[in-house]
């Protein structure tokens, strides 16, 4: 009891310093955007739900009632936030070499990790660009699609799925008909031919979603469409791919489990040049079994990471202790029978 008493005077003075420093924020001296908000409440709403929770097991469940006042204060938050989020103005089109996460509203959490990389850990990053949320917003103005999306996102319940599957249906043919706006277009051209400049590459390009909050806040993996080793030519269509990709069941319903979206998240789309890869690995910072453990998951397969990704055949698994030396707790060497790598034709094929 002693112990947790201790747990919740910590977290309790966490609870305050986040306070105290977005109060600061707001004091007008500083710049901040959605990210760190977002950040912040996620922060606040993990160490507030750890003091409650230590709360009643030192008085033996007298306050139950406070995790249902601290569910209905985080669902009010998040409507809030989702209501007064705005897509911010920028470019249509950044480089990868210019990204932060500070750019994650202008690029998406996913490829503002991935400029994180590059610039600020001097990590190897393959070229390419980031079409960004402001072009997001001007595409679906461009072609008049505002009501017919917010329709589809005002659809509420899911028990009707055979009418929403043919809503979606319906959205994503009109969003693959649709015209890239011309100054889009070439800004697009502009970015590839830069990046192309550097160096032609040998394979094709990723083209991939980086929509708000993917990556970030909740998972949305698999959700979207990702295009892997097509031509310079399918760019285009690819990107207007990728968008329709947004409208779908599974990703409507899990937006509005994860966080009662209204509206749906502003997508931007990386393009990056393909790699041809031996091995391709995915790294789970913390082992998603053990939560509480200092331990993290390593997979790994023979050619390109799909493998990993999808769970479609084996693979080798490393658990790995993240303090230090760092030693190696477990390992579970997969038999490897097939693996994807890149067509000559485009594309990808299994091995």
């Amino acid at each position: 009891l002693f112990k947790k008493f201790q747990e919740l005077l910590d977290y309790n003075g966490r609870a305050l310093e986040l306070m105290a420093d977005m109060g600061e924020k707001l004091s007008g001296d500083y710049l901040f955007d959605k990210h760190y908000i977002e950040s912040v409440v996620l922060e606040l709403e993990e160490v507030i739900y750890k003091i409650v929770y230590n709360l009643n097991i030192i008085t033996q469940k007298r306050y139950i009632r406070l995790f249902d006042t601290l569910e209905k204060a985080k669902e009010e938050i998040r409507q809030e936030l989702n209501a007064r989020f705005t897509i911010p103005r920028g470019d249509y089109v950044y480089p990868l070499s210019s990204l932060n996460k500070e750019m994650a509203d202008h690029v998406g959490e996913k490829m503002a990790t991935l400029g994180e990389l590059e610039n600020r850990l001097g990590l190897n990053v393959p070229e390419g660009f980031v079409i960004s949320t402001y072009a997001y917003e001007r595409f679906i103005e461009y072609n008049g699609l505002r009501e017919s999306i917010d329709s589809y996102m005002k659809a509420g319940t899911l028990e009707n799925m055979e009418e929403l599957a043919k809503k979606t249906q319906d959205l994503k043919q009109t969003i693959l008909q649709a015209q890239i706006p011309r100054d889009l277009k070439k800004a697009i051209r502009k970015a590839l031919a830069k990046s192309m400049s550097k160096g032609v590459p040998k394979t094709g390009w990723a083209v991939r979603s980086s929509a708000m909050g993917e990556d970030s806040q909740f998972s949305y993996a698999g959700q979207y469409r990702t295009l892997l080793n097509v031509s310079s030519s399918e760019i285009l269509p690819g990107y207007k791919e990728v968008i329709a990709s947004l409208f779908s069941p599974q990703a409507l319903s899990y937006g509005k489990a994860a966080w009662g979206e209204q509206r749906e998240p502003a997508m931007a789309v990386g393009c990056t040049q393909m790699l041809d890869p031996k091995i391709s690995g995915v790294i789970y910072s913390t082992d998603p079994n053990q939560l509480g453990q200092e331990q993290m998951v390593v997979s790994a397969c023979w050619g390109l990471g799909k493998l990993v990704v999808e769970g479609e055949g084996e693979v080798d698994q490393y658990l790995v202790s993240k303090v230090y030396p760092y030693a190696l707790l477990r390992q579970q060497i997969g038999k490897k029978e097939i693996h994807y790598v890149l067509s000559e034709e485009g594309g990808i094929v299994l091995k």
